[in-house]
């Protein structure tokens, strides 16, 4: 492409193969079809990170795929700050609330504060990408059949940024001088 950052994260299409054209939604493109750049409509989509290649990467159990991919985010195209080392014990994560959603689960991080110290940067930006499955296909549930909140506050060293789901963010990373310096 154009060689941009604001591409990488913010590019509405992508190079894909009749394997990774069905968890993009593409039902145009055949089953054996070779590698191209094809244009991805929904808007959910943005760039590189919101690809299945990065998504299935990313991926493990039902709570970990979140923190993974907002620390993966966090310290590499975030505020290239490593997600400070837990201090002290880490307690055992509390069970599952009864009915609650994957977000409110892992909002339990928040009431301790050895928890708290890591998980205020991760979960925030993996939130962003719950909507899309362990497969990287577009979701609107999550693993316990609840629905899927993409919208969060990134925290930043030196301020916030609000955004309502992957793409919001990563468009808005793409444009945000500290973010391009933290890829850099």
């Amino acid at each position: 492409g154009d060689h941009r950052y604001a591409t990488m994260l913010g590019a509405d299409y992508a190079f894909v193969d009749g394997t990774v054209a069905k968890p993009l939604g593409l039902a145009n493109v055949a089953p054996n079809a070779p590698l191209s750049r094809v244009t991805v409509p929904d808007p959910r989509r943005a760039g590189i990170f919101t690809h299945p290649a990065f998504l299935v990467g990313t991926a493990d159990s039902t709570l970990a795929t979140i923190i993974r991919r907002g620390r993966f985010v966090y310290e590499r195209i975030g505020d290239c700050s490593e997600v400070p080392p837990p201090m002290g014990a880490i307690p055992e994560p509390p069970p599952r609330p009864p009915g609650a959603s994957v977000r409110e689960h892992l909002s339990e991080h928040s009431t301790s504060q050895v928890c708290a110290a890591c998980h205020q940067y991760m979960d925030p930006m993996g939130f962003a990408f719950d909507g899309f499955d362990a497969q990287g296909a577009v979701r609107t549930q999550d693993d316990y059949g609840k629905p899927v909140r993409t919208d969060g506050v990134m925290p930043f060293s030196d301020g916030r940024v609000t955004f309502s789901d992957a793409a919001d963010l990563l468009r808005q990373l793409a444009r945000d001088a500290r973010s391009q310096g933290c890829f850099a």
